[in-house]
């Protein structure tokens, strides 16, 4: 599919731990931490090229990750509601818990 111009919507990259800060972000070279400069302090890189992203992209990466975790959330917390059991209130011997 041949396309003219950039795309409407940005694309998705895979993304790697940094391998200098091992994904802290810092790096700590003698007493003090310094933000690493071979990922642009977000502590991950580009998983195809090993390449830090430019600051603008970083943010968006990280912001459709933690989206994407979030919806995971949901999903699970919804799945442990749904599988609960609310209605048995009942607790040794078959007495009422009453929750005092």
């Amino acid at each position: 599919m041949k396309r003219l111009g950039p795309s409407f919507r940005r694309q998705r990259v895979e993304l790697k731990k940094c391998p200098a800060c091992h994904g802290r972000g810092v790096v700590k070279p003698m007493f003090y931490e310094m933000p690493c400069t071979d990922c642009n302090a977000g502590g991950v890189v580009d998983k195809a090229t090993g390449e830090a992203l430019a600051l603008e992209d970083l943010v968006l990466q990280l912001r459709l990750k933690a989206n994407d975790q979030q919806d995971e959330i949901d999903r699970l917390r919804s799945q442990l509601v749904n599988t609960s059991p609310t209605e048995n209130k009942h607790g040794p011997m078959g007495t009422y818990y009453r929750g005092d």
